[in-house]
């Protein structure tokens, strides 16, 4: 698990207020269970964590935290970069 899975799990453990491992292909709707509101602070913990905003678009779409660290991977330097 990378870094970035690691942090993105962590975050999502507080959030959702639990001890429970989640695994990087676990959908955070279906499988962990995440509402709205808990969303947008994952989104805001992303933002404040790692220096990448996510997209409103991307508030509806299915995602784990493999798809997340991946996104985060991608826009990190951009995002550094004042892209």
């Amino acid at each position: 698990m990378s870094n970035i899975n690691e942090k993105l799990e962590k975050i999502i453990m507080e959030i959702m207020e639990t001890d429970e491992p989640i695994k990087v292909d676990a959908d955070l709707y279906n499988d962990v269970g995440m509402e709205s509101i808990e969303i947008v602070e994952l989104f805001v913990a992303i933002d404040k964590a790692f220096g990448v905003k996510v997209p409103d678009s991307l508030y509806s779409a299915p995602k784990c935290i493999e798809s997340l660290a991946q996104y985060i991977e991608k826009n990190k330097n951009l995002s550094a970069a004042g892209i």
